[in-house]
């Protein structure tokens, strides 16, 4: 999984431990044996997830990542690209996943004409679309300390938004 952010690696690392998932982090406030550990782990499979933020997308080499998940749509198509690169080594097929919350669209936008082509997108009913990560002790839709996007349509879920904010969010280029 890759942020944008050091501090967005510690948070979702945190966050999937509780989950009970096994998770390391990788970032440049980690010490060179952190990351290398993280990663040996990773690449052992003793940890589940990797959550990293850009320092880990070029000249990683780990064999069998079928899955890459950007909890934050990178700002240069170029990282986009490196990300989901993760998967596909070697001719191996994998899976790219970008959560896009309202104010990623314009680099989204970005990252499509750098491609030339659409990003295919769904709709997930239970993702808060505004970018406030959804917590038990948050509730409702209220925002919590660790927005991930302090502006848009508010902390509203898919089926809390208007007909035309929904539209917005999925429509391709």
């Amino acid at each position: 999984m890759f942020t944008r952010t050091k501090a967005g690696a510690n948070v979702l690392e945190a966050r999937l431990e509780r989950e009970g998932i096994r998770t390391d982090a990788m970032h440049s406030d980690r010490g060179m044996r952190e990351r290398t550990r993280a990663l040996d782990r990773f690449a052992e499979g003793k940890i589940r997830v990797l959550v990293a933020t850009d320092i880990a997308q070029r000249g990683l080499d780990v064999d069998g990542i079928t899955h890459v998940v950007n909890y934050d749509v990178p700002t240069d198509p170029e990282d986009y690209v490196h990300r989901i690169g993760r998967t596909g080594r070697a001719g191996a097929a994998g899976t790219a996943v970008t959560l896009i919350a309202a104010g990623d669209l314009g680099h989204v936008k970005t990252l499509e004409h750098h491609l030339g082509r659409p990003i295919p997108r769904e709709h997930l009913p239970e993702f808060d679309y505004a970018g406030a990560p959804r917590t038990e002790s948050s509730g409702g839709g209220a925002r919590g300390r660790h927005s991930r996007a302090p502006r848009g349509m508010g902390a509203r879920l898919g089926d809390e938004l208007t007909p035309e904010e929904l539209a917005e969010l999925l429509k391709h280029s």
